[in-house]
């Protein structure tokens, strides 16, 4: 007899016999994750105008829009996506938008009624030189068509993925804020710091030193500077960063001493945001997020002072360069 092993990727068949262990790979096809209110389209398909089949029951449908150039003769692209009224079912749809590396333009997110009344605006997003992925939040409600306006032909855009969002009941202790929207992948959450005041809770000090965000590269490291009363027993370093490489993530030196034990939250692999970079004299391509991520680190009390500190946020030499957020610190005196 065999006893036979399942993994999600493969099944193997072990034969039992003395002295031999013969793996005998059998792969298995993995199971489909059904997406009835999601949708992943491809650009290229999109831009050029090719039917999109199997639409999620929300989206009526999916189209290119060509307008004529604005008064200052800048030429834009429109993806518009009409929706079905089942403002019973969803509340919210989620958009994921990454656009590769250029700086022709910005996009923007506009929702609108069939009278032609605007609804909501994002705020433009993509000026930056590297690939980056937004993700935008529009409540649906009075809502008939959404527009991705995109500069020039629309070529910037490498992927666009989304998804309807409900409401559901979530617990929270009544003394703090519910926890942010859950993303659709999972990433770390969002940190929505308050930059104009110190936050005390439980002998626990937070302050945002940099809202941002900042763009940092290998020739251009970030300063903040700080003061702080009295040496702490116990800190804490969080910031966000967007279009980091897996292997090459910001270093964040304090007084000059680097922080060696920064962790860093990756989301799931089927996030869109995902994409493979080439690195000059490097064969093997890297990975790289161009979402926002979360990091953190317990700082070294040994390395702050009472007095005036130094934060210092840079690339290594094969990090590219990447933008940095809501950087804040935590100090408590821990008895």
């Amino acid at each position: 007899m065999f006893p036979r092993f399942q993994s999600p990727l493969r099944t193997f068949c072990v034969a039992m016999l003395p002295g031999i262990l013969t793996p005998l790979p059998v792969f298995a096809q993995p199971q489909l994750h059904p997406t009835p209110f999601s949708i992943g389209v491809s650009p290229s398909a999109l831009l050029a105008e090719r039917p999109i089949s199997s639409l999620p029951m929300w989206v009526e449908s999916i189209s290119v829009l060509h307008p004529p150039k604005d008064p200052n003769h800048v030429r834009r692209t429109v993806v518009r996506l009409r929706l079905r009224k089942l403002s019973a079912l969803i509340h919210t749809v989620e958009l994921r938008i990454t656009l590769a590396a250029g700086p022709s333009g910005q996009a923007t997110l506009t929702a609108w009624n069939e009278t032609g009344m605007q609804i909501s605006q994002s705020a433009p997003f993509g000026s930056a030189e590297a690939a980056l992925t937004e993700v935008v939040r529009i409540p649906i409600e009075g809502v008939d068509y959404i527009d991705l306006s995109l500069p020039l032909d629309g070529s910037r855009l490498t992927g666009l993925f989304t998804t309807a969002m409900k409401k559901s009941p979530v617990l929270h202790a009544i003394d703090f804020p519910p926890p942010p929207v859950q993303e659709s992948f999972a990433p770390a959450p969002s940190v929505s710091p308050d930059p104009e005041a110190d936050r005390l809770l439980l002998g626990r000090i937070a302050a945002t030193l940099e809202a941002g965000p900042l763009v940092v590269g290998e020739e251009t490291p970030t300063l903040i500077d700080f003061e702080i009363s009295q040496k702490p027993s116990a800190a804490l370093l969080t910031f966000e960063v967007r279009s980091v490489l897996a292997g090459e993530p910001p270093l964040a030196l304090i007084n000059g001493v680097e922080l060696h034990q920064l962790s860093i939250n990756f989301p799931d692999l089927a996030d869109p945001a995902w994409r493979t970079r080439k690195r000059i004299g490097i064969e093997e391509p890297a990975l790289q997020y161009s979402g926002w991520i979360r990091m953190q680190g317990l700082l070294p009390p040994s390395a702050l002072l009472p007095g005036q500190n130094q934060i210092s946020l840079q690339q290594s030499r094969f990090g590219g360069t990447v933008e940095i957020r809501n950087v804040e610190l935590q100090i408590r005196n821990l008895r």
